[in-house]
């Protein structure tokens, strides 16, 4: 059989269908993860402790990102809330942040994380990093928490 355009149209169709099936999008069931929106991530500019921020309004998403010095990449939309995460000062890179889950638990949006570190023998820059991952969700309506999970 030969591979036409239209075919791989086609299936693609299908496709995307079948993914939205199940799904009520007029459901609010509080116990599914909300979904990110926009993630902003480095490995260097992070505040030198670790920690975590949350952001409901506009100037609290200003002073998320003016602890890292700067202006924010974007405004933050009606509906959402910035929530971010600061490994501080490490002493090479090759660290990073996973989110690991985003939940509802019992009437709190429990958001847990692992840092990744660098493996053994690895190659990696030989300077200070502070990484950090800030992102955006749907506002859970919920008080938010974040939990560092060790491996």
């Amino acid at each position: 059989m030969r591979w036409k355009p239209a075919n791989a149209l086609a299936m693609l169709a299908v496709a995307l269908l079948v993914a939205g099936c199940g799904v009520d999008p007029g459901s609010n069931n509080a116990s599914q993860a909300v979904a990110s929106t926009d993630e902003w991530r480095d490995n260097y500019g992070g505040p030198g402790t670790e920690g975590w921020a949350t952001a409901t309004n506009q100037v609290e998403w200003v002073t998320l990102w003016a602890s890292l010095g700067v202006e924010p990449p974007a405004v933050l939309g009606d509906g959402l809330v910035g929530i971010g995460v600061f490994l501080g000062l490490r002493n090479t890179g090759g660290f990073g942040i996973t989110i690991d889950s985003q939940q509802d638990e019992d009437g709190t949006y429990v958001v847990r994380y692992s840092e990744v570190e660098p493996g053994p023998g690895a190659i990696v820059t030989m300077a200070l990093t502070a990484p950090y991952v800030i992102w955006t969700i749907a506002d859970p309506g919920l008080a938010i928490i974040v939990e560092k999970t060790t491996p």
